[in-house]
């Protein structure tokens, strides 16, 4: 259903039918069974921990030594994607366009979005960058001023699909 890669180069996470999780590095792999529904969503935090989602509100984190701990407090719904800022926040999307935060330490919230739009996939922001542009990338920053335009199109394009001037390139996606 769902593949991510760890974003420090380590390795992959995908998930699938029946609780099915393979985690590999592209030479080696492992196939897991982690709970008994389908899983549709995979995603890591910044602390290098894999996160799985799936049928009826289930989530897991993996921890580093390699135990999967279910998270609980989610109500039962169908997990499509996740992500977790720099803060720990952990945002999860699921099935009929809705929304929820848990901050650390607190149970998930609802958050009310005005629409049910179905979201298919969300991103985790981190304070620190992990990638570093060399100095020849002063040929590359007059294109990057055009991106906050384009981004904030998008981004009311996405509130308002309807909206006059609302498009959504397939660049964009």
């Amino acid at each position: 259903w769902a593949v991510t890669a760890d974003p420090q180069g380590a390795g992959f996470v995908a998930v699938g039918a029946r609780g099915t999780v393979l985690m590999g590095d592209g030479d080696r792999w492992q196939v897991r069974h982690v709970g008994d529904g389908d899983l549709y969503a995979c995603w890591w935090s910044a602390d290098g921990s894999a996160w799985i989602g799936g049928q009826r509100g289930k989530l897991w984190k993996r921890l580093p030594g390699g135990e999967w701990l279910a998270t609980r407090g989610l109500p039962s719904v169908d997990v499509m994607a996740g992500a977790v800022d720099a803060d720990g926040d952990v945002m999860v999307a699921a099935r009929g366009g809705r929304l929820f935060l848990q901050r650390p330490g607190t149970d998930f919230i609802e958050l009310e979005t005005g629409k049910r739009t179905e979201i298919t996939a969300l991103i985790g922001f981190q304070a620190q960058p992990n990638v570093y542009l060399p100095r020849s990338a002063q040929r590359i920053v007059p294109a990057l001023h055009g991106l906050r335009a384009d981004l904030d199109r998008l981004i009311r394009t996405l509130e308002d699909p309807s909206a006059p001037g609302a498009r959504l390139d397939m660049a964009q996606v």
